[in-house]
């Protein structure tokens, strides 16, 4: 039996995974063929889970694992040796979302009789020691949500009404309970008299948590005022998990781990109409909050990260569950270039990503690059790992890419360019897109770009933005090993990204577009000097909007 532990875990410490071998020729057409199931969400275990508590910590944990959700009056039968694992949501004395007062100590004792390793999740109150003695291991950890329910996917242009969600009724713990706070009521009919639809949020009337969790990614701004305990955060991070804007009082506020409090908007309660509905309004500056709000979510805030800590507490080992450990955010950034005045922009770019490892592969096209001086500077940086791989000039763009993805290590495989700009949070980003959507392939079709010859800004494609399209711009793709190992770049000249783009489609790969923040595309004074030898003026075309004049790249990083 397993000693009793209680720990408070935000997030799992990471792990570090060799990378795949690399297939033959053979293993290449039926990985091929297999392109679209890898890129499908692998179960944490395919053992099966056993699982007591509310609907919302149910409904989030099932897409993590095989899933026995036990029922409140026929838990016993329910609850067999074949399970690998019991994990009972704690409230107080009682299992959180049960009315019938079963203690989870009971649980647990059925558990141990069955030979089932158990691990009590606490989620609300405190418990008495004697309803959880029993337990293998008792964790209390903060609140999820499940990141691919709430995902920010939707469909091209489509837009979320500027409007207000009011929640005027809480949780205690996840148990949701009806009620009405008594300062909501006003703040309705405020937002509604300055041209904002409310909606008055009622659990009562809305019904069961799944429900609400639909609601809350439905509007631009949730006014999170009436929680009975400042601890019931539940709906916050739903919100925040579908760029949905979050303001609140310094006393909800209280409740939210760390991370979360610096991405919410805190108000006093007098000030909170002009807050929600500046929110609402300011798309820009809604926009700018929402994008760190989802980055603080799947920093460690999501149904997977729980999951995966309950099976570490229960004594799961990787060994046994190679998806149990969390994929290494390690990248490989494959940057062609022959031009060797670009380098130190190159340089700075990856020396400037965050939240991710960076292994640097240099294509030299027809240049010579000496690689012991790139080392020293990139190193002066606090770039570690540069590979210079050497290309003739008679080579095609598609071949020298592949020369770069030969020799790449990381879990993902990046093309960036030599002369666009790459804020901090660029790849960071775009690894986490992988862990939200069902997507091989992610980047940016909607994205800026900054004409030097007359300092006009455009924004490009705004409406593919977080959603599935089928092109990304080229400049921007963040594959994973398997998928940029199995599709390659073609043997061609030109046309390389959509030409990639297509084929990993033709295979079953999803692409998604991300954000529009942290990346430009640079057009010099000199059209001919670019692999897209166009005018200024087809960026302006009906896909595009002037958005400012000037340098972009403060505007573009968030």
């Amino acid at each position: 039996m397993l000693s009793r532990l209680r720990t408070a875990v935000l997030r799992p410490a990471p792990v570090t995974e060799a990378p795949p071998e690399e297939p033959d020729a053979t293993e290449v057409v039926l990985r091929k063929l297999d392109a679209a199931r890898r890129t499908r969400r692998v179960p944490l275990t395919d053992a099966p889970v056993a699982v007591a508590g509310s609907t919302h910590v149910r409904d989030g944990l099932g897409q993590e694992w095989p899933q026995t959700d036990l029922p409140e009056d026929r838990w016993r039968t329910a609850l067999t040796p074949e399970h690998a694992l019991l994990v009972v949501e704690v409230d107080g004395a009682q299992v959180a979302g049960w009315s019938s007062g079963t203690s989870p100590a009971d649980l647990a004792a059925v558990a141990s009789a069955l030979g089932v390793p158990s691990v009590a999740w606490v989620t609300g109150a405190e418990p008495p020691a004697a309803e959880v003695d029993g337990f293998d291991r008792v964790l209390t950890l903060p609140p999820a949500t499940a990141v691919r329910t709430q995902s920010p996917d939707r469909a091209p242009g489509e837009e979320r009404p500027g409007a207000v969600l009011v929640r005027h009724e809480s949780t205690g713990g996840t148990a949701y309970r009806a009620g009405t706070a008594n300062d909501t009521t006003d703040l309705t009919e405020s937002l509604s008299a300055v041209g904002l639809v409310a909606h008055d949020w009622d659990l009562a009337d809305d019904g069961a948590p799944s429900s609400t969790q639909a609601l809350s990614s439905q509007y631009a701004v949730l006014a999170d005022v009436g929680r009975r305990a400042p601890a019931a955060t539940w709906p916050v991070l739903d919100a925040l998990a579908s760029r949905t804007a979050v303001v609140t009082t310094p006393e909800r506020a209280a409740g939210l781990p760390e991370e979360l409090r610096a991405v919410v908007a805190v108000a006093e309660p007098h000030e909170i109409r002009r807050t929600a509905s500046v929110l609402a309004n300011q798309a820009e500056y809604r926009d700018r909050a929402t994008q760190q709000g989802l980055r603080a979510v799947l920093a460690g805030h999501t149904f997977t990260d729980r999951a995966r800590s309950l099976l570490e507490a229960a004594g799961a080992a990787p060994a046994m569950s190679p998806s149990l450990s969390p994929s290494p955010r390690t990248v490989s950034v494959v940057v062609p270039t022959n031009r060797p005045h670009e380098l130190d922009n190159v340089l700075a770019n990856v020396a400037r990503q965050e939240r991710v490892d960076v292994e640097l592969i240099v294509v030299a096209h027809g240049i010579d690059v000496d690689a012991a001086d790139l080392r020293a500077r990139a190193a002066e940086l606090g770039v570690g790992e540069v590979t210079v791989v050497p290309a003739t000039s008679d080579q095609t763009l598609g071949a020298i890419l592949n020369l770069g993805i030969d020799v790449a290590g990381g879990a993902y495989v990046a093309k960036m360019d030599d002369d666009n700009f790459y804020g901090g949070h660029f790849l960071g980003d775009l690894v986490d897109a992988f862990a939200s959507t069902s997507a091989g392939i992610t980047g940016k079709w909607a994205h800026y770009v900054w004409l030097r010859s007359s300092g006009a800004v455009v924004l490009r494609f705004e409406k593919y933005e977080n959603t599935y399209h089928r092109l990304v711009q080229g400049g921007s793709i963040v594959a994973t090993r398997d998928v940029a190992l199995d599709i390659r770049f073609s043997d061609i000249p030109r046309a390389v990204d959509s030409d990639f783009l297509n084929r990993a489609m033709a295979a079953g790969v999803q692409t998604y577009s991300a954000d529009r923040y942290n990346f430009v595309s640079i057009r010099g004074d000199d059209r001919l000097s670019h692999t897209w030898k166009v005018d200024d003026l087809v960026f302006m075309t009906g896909a595009g909007r002037v958005v400012t004049y000037g340098d972009p790249r403060e505007l573009v990083s968030v």
